[in-house]
């Protein structure tokens, strides 16, 4: 899966501006998929080069014109064989993981930081999520079914933020638990069945 898909899928909802969908995708998508503003424009604008959306400039009074993006046939086409073929099993890549599983190897400061700062950026994360997930519970019951995939996708988001809030406080109480603790040069055990 790329980027340039989950733009698909944005778009199959409907025509927006770039700006418009960077902070709608911010909002909508943001907790599925990571992407930057460049990354947005500039996969915009390879999708409209293979053909996959139009562009139509707009008036907008006294701002700058504004390009608004749409599906044609070939947009949809794309968008229904993406949603056809299997996703792959996602992968995990997360270096402050990878930084407590060795948290034995340093001191336990540095760690500490990280780990609260990381909670308050999901702190307010979450109060995000739940905005957005106040607004699908005042929709209409037809138009919560409707779009309730994606309420779906939201409550998942919230799930695995909340799960890393709880988490996270476990790990705070072991790294202050190791302050002042010497880091471990060698284990006092056999790790190799962990490695196999």
């Amino acid at each position: 899966m790329s980027l340039r898909q989950v733009l698909l899928v944005y778009l199959g909802s409907g025509a927006a501006s770039g700006y418009d969908i960077v902070k709608g995708f911010q909002r909508t998508y943001g907790h599925l998929w990571n992407a930057t503003y460049q990354q947005v424009y500039r996969d915009l604008n390879k999708l409209r080069s293979d053909g996959l959306i139009e562009q139509e400039v707009v008036e907008s009074g006294n701002r700058p014109p504004r390009k608004v993006y749409r599906l044609n046939d070939q947009g949809r086409a794309e968008l229904a064989r993406f949603i056809a073929e299997p996703a792959k099993m996602p992968r995990v890549n997360d270096a402050f993981l990878v930084k407590i599983a060795s948290a034995h190897l340093f001191e336990a400061a540095p760690l500490l930081h990280e780990l609260r700062e990381r909670r308050e950026h999901y702190r307010r994360y979450v109060a995000d999520l739940e905005r957005y997930d106040a607004f699908f519970a005042q929709l209409p019951d037809s138009a919560r079914e409707l779009v309730r995939g994606a309420h779906f996708a939201l409550q998942r988001g919230l799930d695995m933020t909340r799960s890393w809030l709880t988490w996270s406080e476990d790990v705070e109480q072991w790294l202050l638990r190791r302050e002042g603790v010497a880091p471990v040069a060698t284990l006092p055990f056999d790790a190799s069945p962990l490695l196999r």
